[in-house]
Order: structure tokens, then C-alpha cells, then sequence
């Protein structure tokens, strides 16, 4: 599944022509099959059949995605995004993985995503949760800080 949600989300042609309304569905399993055809199972390529019958073959991809979530929450693991400027070496994935292991006591599969916008740190993204110990993360927060000024009365709340 991860082969057909990756294959099916990176081939813009391929989405294409699996979405159009125009292409006959006969063409669209002899697509599938010549492209999936001994990558997966058998019983994958009778479920896109079945999928291509009923003419639900545009939730391919969701399909693919919804069971990979389903698989990692069946074997407990969480998926961790780690943002930093370079990549991390096999000493810091390391650190941040028991970090991780150490809230959640799970198996922890990492990805990894570059951005040299937080201008150094890292930020950890595990579902809807975020750590961010980036360098533009503190700064945002001194500067909403410092906004506030203590020392000079509110002229509003005086009012």
C-alpha cells in the first residue's frame, strides 16, 4: 500500500487519469495492472478491481493512506516529522527518538523535513502535538513578549 500511495501520489498523469471521467474503467485496471502487477498482492489488485467496478477508483490513493495509518496504529507506531535546518545525524535521531519513546512509549518512525526558515533548533510535529526549540520559535516568542510592555500603563485600560 505504501507503493500505491506513493506511486499514485507523485504521477500527476497517473492521478489524472485515475480521477477522469472520460478514461473507461476497463483502461484504468489494465493501467493498474500493468503498473502494480507482481508489486502487490494479489488480493490488493482484486480490491482495486472491485474499487474500479463500483467506480470509486479516485479513492485509490485514500485507501492507501487510511490503511497505512490503520497498519501503524495496529503495530504501535507513531509517525514523528522533525524539522530542522540540516539534517540530523544518526547520533540526534537517535536522542530524539527516546525523547519520543519516552512520552509516548511507542515505536517511533521518524521523517525528516528540511527547512532553513527556523534559522536552527529543531521543531517535532507527533500528531496534532508540536515541540518547537527552534531558533525563529524563540524569537517569535521574545518578541511577543517584549510587545507587552510592563512599565508603561495602558492608556485603554485606564480609560
Amino acid at each position: 500500500m505504501l507503493l500505491v500511495k506513493k506511486t499514485v501520489l507523485e504521477n500527476k498523469e497517473l492521478r489524472l487519469m485515475i480521477d477522469s471521467p472520460i478514461v473507461k474503467a476497463d483502461k484504468k485496471e489494465k493501467v493498474l495492472k500493468a503498473i502494480f502487477t507482481g508489486k502487490i498482492s494479489d488480493m490488493s489488485m482484486k480490491f482495486f478491481d472491485i474499487l474500479i467496478r463500483k467506480r470509486r477508483e479516485s479513492l485509490i490513493d485514500d485507501v492507501a493512506i487510511e490503511f497505512d495509518k490503520q497498519y501503524m496504529i495496529y503495530k504501535g507506531i507513531i509517525t514523528a516529522e522533525v524539522t530542522s535546518v540540516e539534517p540530523l545525524t544518526s547520533e540526534q535521531r537517535e536522542k530524539v527518538q527516546k525523547i519520543i519513546q519516552g512520552i509516548d512509549d511507542k515505536k517511533v518512525e521518524l521523517t525528516e523535513r528540511l527547512d532553513p526558515s527556523i534559522l536552527g533548533g529543531i521543531i517535532i510535529r507527533i500528531g496534532d502535538k508540536q515541540i518547537d526549540h527552534s531558533v525563529a520559535g524563540k524569537l517569535k516568542a521574545f518578541k511577543a513578549e517584549f510587545s507587552k510592555n510592563h512599565y508603561v500603563a495602558d492608556s485603554k485600560k485606564s480609560a
